[in-house]
């Protein structure tokens, strides 16, 4: 005896299961809703508290826990934002053809010259170009970095939403500012970079033309530091007698180096114009060609050496020559005279004899 069917075409048992799937699940997305609309509706809401160009490069990054994480750095960063920017593609185009542009490339140049002295058969390679907003979303919707602290976000706002269904955008702007994830994001959110402003460059040791000593946070204490190139890059910096200040303490990048020299203003036009080293005066150092760099077999997506878009280069260390021995390190003094004071640096505490020293620099204690 054949069974039953119904207009639909399928025998009526299978027709009342499906009903019954169709109606759990409908009924599961109902109870997913409200928590997650709640919490969507507040982001959206404090998303549209930022400037326009915020919210355009929000709307570039990966949905999920990056774009939080992007939007907690913007919120953060609110009363500095349009100052810390990074420029568009015209004001970059503007600052290669001003004097500043000319004079950060001297100041690279005279770091390069003092390394090379006190480091004989060693060079350094500096990208010297400006890091794009374009370049900036793309670095930080792949880096491993950032989306180790995005999981761990999207995990603590899926919760929060599930608690606070009604939240409105204070709540949620109190929550992100609270949230501090495990992992270290090693990288700013997009136009934050100072990269983007020609006011930060990363050196990088050389030799032969080629990469040795990569920007990379996995070998900061095994070849940076133990290997004494943070050292020898601190040497060089301050021999050059540049306007440098560094290295970045926080998150800890030795080859990072905040350059203080003639800003750049895009919004008023530059008093002499200088393309391709046009108008230096004679003896004026000129940044040192780098030979390009050897094709290696892969790309790191987080820790990439900072190198121009378009050279044929990913560094390979296990091609790269061995390093000579370093000399004995002299031991620590008990009060550490030349340490380097960071102004997010939470106030420390030295003392010789029981008395207690603190060292002041540029109003911040150490």
């Amino acid at each position: 005896m054949a069974r039953p069917r119904q207009a639909g075409g399928l025998p009526a048992p299978r027709r009342i299961a499906a009903r019954l799937v169709a109606g759990a699940l409908l009924a599961l997305s109902l109870l997913a809703v409200p928590a997650r609309a709640g919490g969507d509706d507040a982001v959206a809401a404090l998303a549209a508290t930022l400037p326009e160009k915020a919210q355009g490069a929000l709307a570039r990054i990966d949905a999920g826990g990056r774009r939080l994480l992007a939007l907690k750095a913007y919120l953060r960063s609110a009363r500095s934002l349009d100052a810390r920017w990074s420029w568009t593609e015209a004001e970059i185009a503007a600052y290669v053809a001003s004097p500043a542009h000319a004079e950060a490339l001297d100041a690279v140049a005279a770091v390069t010259k003092a390394f090379e002295e006190k480091n004989p058969g060693y060079s350094l390679y500096v990208n010297t170009n400006v890091r794009s907003l374009d370049e900036q979303i793309a670095k930080w919707n792949r880096n491993a970095s950032v989306g180790a602290a995005a999981k761990e976000l999207e995990a603590a706002f899926a919760d929060w939403s599930e608690a606070n269904e009604k939240a409105g955008e204070a709540k949620l702007r109190a929550f992100l500012a609270g949230f501090r994830p495990e992992a270290t994001v090693a990288i700013a959110a997009p136009g934050l970079s100072p990269h983007g402003r020609a006011r930060a460059f990363d050196f990088q040791v050389a030799r032969q033309g080629a990469i040795l000593v990569a920007a990379s946070t996995k070998i900061i204490e095994e070849v940076w530091d133990e290997d004494g190139w943070t050292e020898k890059l601190r040497q060089a910096v301050k021999a050059s007698g540049m306007p440098f200040e560094g290295p970045l303490e926080r998150p800890r990048e030795p080859w990072h180096y905040e350059y203080t020299g003639t800003g750049f203003d895009p919004s008023k036009p530059p008093e002499l114009a200088r393309a391709d080293g046009a108008g230096r005066k004679k003896g004026d150092l000129a940044l040192p060609a780098v030979a390009p760099l050897p094709q290696s077999a892969s790309r790191e997506a987080d820790d990439a050496p900072d190198v121009p878009p378009d050279a044929p280069v990913d560094v390979s260390l296990g091609d790269a020559p061995v390093l000579p021995e370093r000399a004995p390190r002299p031991r620590p003094r008990t009060l550490r005279r030349n340490r380097v004071c960071h102004p997010s640096s939470p106030p420390r505490m030295w003392g010789r004899g029981g008395a207690a020293k603190r060292r002041r620099r540029g109003g911040e204690l150490c």
